[in-house]
């Protein structure tokens, strides 16, 4: 499953399939640990740079990504993402996952679309309290 999303997730050409796999990166996310969430797995090894991350760093980009669904359906998850890394993490892997996701939540928070700045993961205050909180 963690292979598909990683896969699904950098289409270049089906903004669908990214979608989807958006949307199913805060579930994979839960049953991982954090330290197996930010590692490239084995079969991404020998893929160009680009395209060689793990989940965690597959759903940041997603959240960069051209379309603005994929974008605000990322934006929903947020804080799904916020609350798995409050539950699981060790310190260090704490601040750095935290910072990530205050640098999207940063940006998401300017997008240009108001589907995507509107969602509700951006806009609540717990959500943006908690990954405040801890920078």
């Amino acid at each position: 499953m963690l292979n598909l999303v990683l896969e699904g997730g950098a289409h270049p050409t089906k903004d669908s399939i990214r979608l989807g796999c958006g949307r199913i990166t805060a579930a994979l996310f839960s049953h991982l640990q954090l330290a197996h969430a930010t590692e490239v797995p084995d079969a991404f090894q020998t893929r160009p740079k680009k395209e060689k991350m793990g989940l965690f760093d597959r759903a940041m980009a997603l959240c960069q990504d051209t379309d603005h669904r994929v974008r605000a359906s990322m934006a929903d998850q947020l804080e799904k993402f916020v609350q798995i890394i409050m539950s699981k993490g060790e310190a260090k892997e704490v601040g750095n996952m935290v910072v990530a996701v205050t640098e999207e939540l940063e940006e998401l928070l300017r997008d240009e679309r108001t589907d995507v700045w509107s969602c509700h993961a951006v806009m609540h205050p717990q959500t943006c309290g908690a990954v405040y909180a801890r920078i």
